[in-house]
């Protein structure tokens, strides 16, 4: 009886670390996964819309593009200020050009154009940083093709239902 009852604990105690592991091994996924997936959403520009990714955490916000080795066509990244900041962007690791395009209130405030990644071996404080003139909600970085039909005072529409 009691050799019985020695081995019903044991059993139940590998039952509970075996449950324990798995738990946390899923909760240990689940937070890599939130830190690295990013929500998608369309934005249209004027008459352009685009496919973005969402940077929502300062994690993703501080990445952005960077270390990327292209840019889709129509497709990019917002940045999103809540509440409204005076943002300021670098190109550190970034391998290829972006327009930055800076909406307040569903309206383009500004464009920065053909911004160029710095080249390889730029110390950090050598690379240029851009700011926005203004308080800003959102900044949409872009290819600079894409961007080439916006401009200052287009409208803004944030789709957040369905993605391209």
């Amino acid at each position: 009886m009691k050799t019985r009852l020695i081995i019903v604990g044991a059993i139940a105690l590998a039952v509970m670390i075996v449950s324990f592991w798995q738990i946390t091994r899923q909760t240990t996924f689940q937070a890599a996964e939130s830190q690295t997936l990013l929500s998608k959403m369309n934005v249209t520009v004027g008459s352009s819309t685009f496919a973005v990714e969402i940077a929502s955490t300062p994690e993703q916000s501080a990445k952005g593009l960077s270390s990327r080795a292209t840019l889709d066509a129509k497709t990019g990244m917002l940045f999103v200020f809540s509440p409204a900041e005076q943002a300021t962007f670098w190109m550190k690791d970034m391998n290829f050009p972006l327009d930055l395009v800076w909406i307040k209130n569903e309206k383009v405030t500004d464009i920065t154009r053909n911004v160029q990644p710095p080249t390889k071996g730029t110390a950090e404080d050598k690379i240029p940083t851009y700011q926005a003139k203004e308080l800003i909600d959102y900044v949409l970085e872009i290819s600079p093709k894409d961007g080439e039909s916006l401009k200052i005072g287009d409208s803004v529409t944030l789709n957040k239902t369905e993605v391209l």
